[in-house]
């Protein structure tokens, strides 16, 4: 007898459970938004659109939307490390000595958290273009300005 009160204990279980998967897998499905990250499409166009705007326009407050306490600046092979404040006016000093002509995205690339923004920046003080690299690195929601390099070749 206890036998049977075991098999039918698990007949009822096996019964119960197809019951509840098959009533759930006739209900209608809803889908919810689910949180951005900064890999989504539109935080990575986001991100590159700041350094076309901040580069063609001579505007750093683009870059710096948002922008990390501490930020890697190099210009021209002397590279500083500056508070958010400090590499704000540093490169608005640049782009007041280095007015820009263009600017064009040769490539980015990820790695890791971080996101590269590779380009070619004509400034009207020379005929010569300067290599541009600008480092974001991955926040909850969006990119975060880390670093921006300037260079006088491409590396």
């Amino acid at each position: 007898m206890v036998v049977r009160i075991r098999i039918a204990s698990a007949l009822q279980r096996t019964h119960l459970l197809l019951l509840l998967v098959g009533l759930l897998g006739s209900m209608p499905y809803t889908a919810t938004a689910q949180h951005t990250s900064p890999a989504d499409s539109s935080a990575h166009q986001n991100a590159i659109h700041r350094v076309m705007q901040a580069f063609e326009e001579g505007m750093p407050e683009a870059l710096f939307t948002p922008a990390a306490d501490r930020i890697d600046v190099s210009l021209l092979g002397s590279r500083s490390y500056y508070s958010q404040s400090q590499a704000f006016y540093v490169m608005r000093d640049y782009f007041r000595h280095h007015a820009p002509r263009s600017f064009s995205v040769d490539r980015t690339a990820e790695a890791d958290a971080s996101l590269f923004v590779m380009g070619t920046y004509h400034h009207a003080q020379a005929d010569t273009p300067v290599y541009v690299m600008v480092r974001f690195d991955e926040d909850a929601t969006t990119w975060v300005l880390h670093e921006v390099r300037i260079e006088t070749a491409s590396p």
